[in-house]
Parts: structure tokens; C-alpha cells; sequence
């Protein structure tokens, strides 16, 4: 489909989503929308500079993408972490593992205790990965003991 522009929609990368609380998406119906000659399904999230957005605004998927992701690198750095100094592992956590969490963070404003737990378990293994504190440690002592030292 062409515009008089010139400019082409492509169906492939072409996405729709209808926004509503829980009830009102369970109780509509959703159809699809027909743009030009193309007929668009409506999705269940999209996916906006990495963002995933769903319908219901809740951000739980765009939760579990980040916590995925963040994971990943911490544990990748985790076997890693011989190899570094103290200085470079620490830049290394918060460029790989940490940066997942803080970019766009103002949009998880709001969300869910549940989500912002999830979040928070990855926060408190990076700093368990610079320590080499084991994984059911409690961190908040370990975070006092390093902002002490710290000032």
C-alpha cells in the first residue's frame, strides 16, 4: 500500500494494540483494522524502543524481558569475574547488568509490588557479584557495610 508520499506500510512490522483495564479487554471483543488494503490483528503487547507494552498497562511483560536480559549478563560477569579487577567488575555490572533496569524506568512508575520485587532481586544480585556473596545472603548488610565504606 502506497501513500501519495510514497511512504509504504509494511504489514510484517506493523503492529496495533487496543489499551483498557483487565475487565474491559476480557469482556470486548477485539477486531482486527483495516488499513488501506491491509488487515491488522490487534496484539496482546507491542514493542516500542524495546519497551513491551500490553494491553493492560501493567508492564509485566516488559518486566520479565528486563529481568531476563539483566540475568543473563550478571551471570555471564559472574564467570567472568576472575578475570577482572575490582574497579573494571564493578563498571562491567552496572553497564551490563544494572543499565537494564534503569533505561526507561520512569515508565515502570505505578507498577505492580510484584513486578517491582522482581526487579528489586536483580538489583540485589549485582552488588551479591561484587562482594562474592552467595545468592540467598541477605544483602541489606552487605549494602551498609559498602556505603560506609564508601563516605
Amino acid at each position: 500500500m502506497y501513500d501519495t508520499n510514497l511512504l509504504r506500510l509494511n504489514d510484517n512490522k506493523t503492529n496495533i494494540i487496543y489499551l483498557a483495564s483487565r475487565h474491559c479487554i476480557n469482556s470486548r471483543k477485539t477486531s482486527p483494522l483495516l488499513m488501506g488494503a491491509s488487515l491488522i490483528t490487534p496484539n496482546g503487547s507491542v514493542q516500542n524502543l524495546v519497551v513491551n507494552f500490553d494491553q493492560c498497562i501493567n508492564m509485566y511483560e516488559h518486566v520479565t524481558s528486563v529481568c531476563s536480559a539483566a540475568s543473563y549478563h550478571l551471570k555471564n560477569i559472574h564467570c567472568l569475574k576472575a578475570l577482572l579487577t575490582q574497579e573494571a567488575l564493578g563498571t562491567v555490572v552496572h553497564a551490563f547488568g544494572t543499565s537494564h533496569i534503569d533505561y526507561c524506568n520512569s515508565l515502570l512508575y505505578g507498577i505492580s509490588d510484584y513486578n517491582t520485587n522482581r526487579l528489586q532481586l536483580i538489583q540485589n544480585s549485582a552488588p551479591g557479584i561484587l562482594t562474592n556473596t552467595r545468592k540467598y545472603y541477605h544483602i541489606t548488610p552487605i549494602l551498609q557495610k559498602t556505603t560506609l565504606a564508601t563516605s
